[in-house]
């Protein structure tokens, strides 16, 4: 992505020594410390997934792996469709 300067440095400072801890009858447990994901209720943990997903959907369609559907390789789908909008969703990679 590119990220880099003091935008990267306020969002490895917010996930640093990050953690959690439960409470029950009055007892805190130890704190739990997180290596990976994203906060939970954070506004801006779905920006940074969709990034994220952004970025794996380029490198899957760069990568020309995928599955071959009449003339198109799908390498990825990301979500779906129920209705008839499907047909106006763009090409994913082409051979």
């Amino acid at each position: 992505m590119g990220f880099s300067g003091q935008f990267l440095r306020t969002l490895q400072s917010m996930y640093n020594n990050d953690f959690v801890t439960c409470q029950a009858n009055g007892v805190t447990t130890r704190p739990v410390y997180l290596g990976r994901g994203l906060r939970q209720g954070c506004s801006l943990s779905p920006m940074l997934f969709a990034l994220y997903v952004a970025e794996m959907g380029h490198e899957l369609t760069c990568s020309g792996y995928g599955v071959k559907l009449f003339k198109v390789i799908v390498s990825a789908i990301f979500f779906a469709v129920s209705n008839s909008s499907a047909s106006k969703l763009p090409v994913i990679s082409q051979s």
